[in-house]
């Protein structure tokens, strides 16, 4: 699976292209609830402020789902995109349990390394 903004990246590579549209408000707090493992009624009040620095869009709010059901704390996933500390989900995917993953450059392993201690 690829995600891009660039249609023309997908097909020249020969991928079939499915277009996501934005999530609602609801739909964002649902896929929330569910990557998190948490019961919808049960999100904090940082869900809401989450999906909006996620833009609802549904692989950012599926990915910080995914943090928080490993762990990470809800107000240190939303500081983190607030400070645009995109880089920390490197490390998110080294600790993930996934199947596959394409493997981060060496000198980024290195910079999630040192800066990991900070998410949790």
């Amino acid at each position: 699976m690829i995600t891009t903004r660039d249609a023309g990246l997908l097909t020249s590579l020969g991928g079939v292209h499915h277009q996501v549209e934005l999530l609602t408000d609801a739909e964002a707090l649902n896929l929330l609830a569910q990557a998190a493992g948490v019961e919808r009624d049960k999100l904090p009040s940082e869900a809401a402020d989450l999906i909006a620095e996620c833009g609802r869009l549904p692989l950012a709010v599926a990915l910080c789902g995914g943090l928080i059901r490993h762990g990470f704390a809800w107000a240190k996933v939303l500081e983190q995109l607030r400070t645009s500390r995109i880089d920390r989900i490197i490390d998110w995917m080294r600790s993930a349990k996934s199947g596959t993953m394409i493997r981060p450059s060496p000198s980024a392993r290195g910079a999630a390394r040192k800066a990991s201690a900070a998410w949790r």
